[in-house]
């Protein structure tokens, strides 16, 4: 706490934490572009949807963005395929980052 009313934060903390929410509620509305870009070095790259149909289903119904729609897991399964068919080929195995993001 701080000064006569503890259960308020320091001063910097208040300012520090209302500045994360405050970008957080502005990154939440940003849109990405679809195009394939470099990501870290890795020009491959697979983009997959969820079941929301759009953000405001999502901030209202946050579950349909924790399952894949089809065709995302349709590509899932044939990279997995594609993995396991080659695996044995492969030595030493790739390291492999999955990496999910808005």
């Amino acid at each position: 706490g701080h000064g006569d009313m503890p259960w308020l934060p320091a001063p910097e903390l208040d300012a520090n934490l209302r500045q994360i929410v405050s970008h957080a509620k502005d990154v939440l509305w940003r849109s990405l572009s679809e195009e394939p870009q470099d990501i870290g070095g890795f020009a491959q790259h697979f983009v997959l949807r969820s079941q929301s149909a759009d953000r405001a289903e999502y901030i209202n119904n946050p579950k349909t963005g924790e399952v894949l729609d089809g065709p995302s897991m349709e590509l899932v399964d044939s990279i997995r395929e594609r993995l396991h068919a080659t695996m044995e080929e492969i030595s030493p195995l790739p390291f492999v980052q999955v990496v999910v993001s808005d």
